[in-house]
């Protein structure tokens, strides 16, 4: 009965999690909607200037351009499937991981499932995803909060994979 209540709690909390990445990425591309859409890049606001500009763009392709050179009519049929498969993948696991009592490693996949979920939701809503966010140096490339929780999730994955290598030893 503890074991199955500590499951329950760490579900609980995961879902939470994943709310909170979908609910601070769409407030912050709705503002980016709302105040930058249509604005030129000369008019990003600076946060730090020369390397991170809030504005707005809409990214069509993958992550740093992936997918680029795919048709347009392939593109939302490729990326709603991928979607899908990823995010059944990301739950088959995180459910897995919490039944091991692996929490580390299902905060790590819940966070990239979060990221995957509200760039997904871009992809049905408006047929890209919107990025916010502007890094500038060492080359340009655009960010969201989504893109954040992916990223963060994957450098806990990676860890999470060496420290268990790392343990057997």
């Amino acid at each position: 009965m503890q074991l199955d209540t500590i499951r329950t709690k760490r579900l609980l909390l995961i879902v939470m999690m994943c709310s909170s990445v979908f609910i601070a990425d769409r407030a912050t591309k709705e503002l980016s909607r709302h105040f930058m859409m249509g604005k030129p890049a000369s008019q990003a606001v600076a946060i730090m200037p020369g390397l991170l500009y809030i504005s707005h763009s809409e990214n069509d392709a993958g992550f740093m351009g992936f997918m680029t050179g795919l048709p347009a009519k392939a593109k939302p049929l490729f990326f709603s499937l991928s979607t899908l498969a990823f995010s059944a993948l990301l739950v088959y696991l995180i459910i897995r991981f919490n039944a091991n009592q692996s929490s580390s490693i299902s905060t790590a996949l819940s966070l990239i499932l979060a990221g995957i979920i509200s760039n997904g939701f871009d992809r049905i809503a408006y047929g890209a995803v919107i990025d916010c966010a502007v890094v500038a140096r060492p080359f340009a490339f655009g960010f969201n909060i989504a893109d954040i929780a992916i990223f963060a999730g994957w450098v806990m994955f990676v860890f999470y994979l060496f420290k268990a290598r790392c343990d057997t030893r």
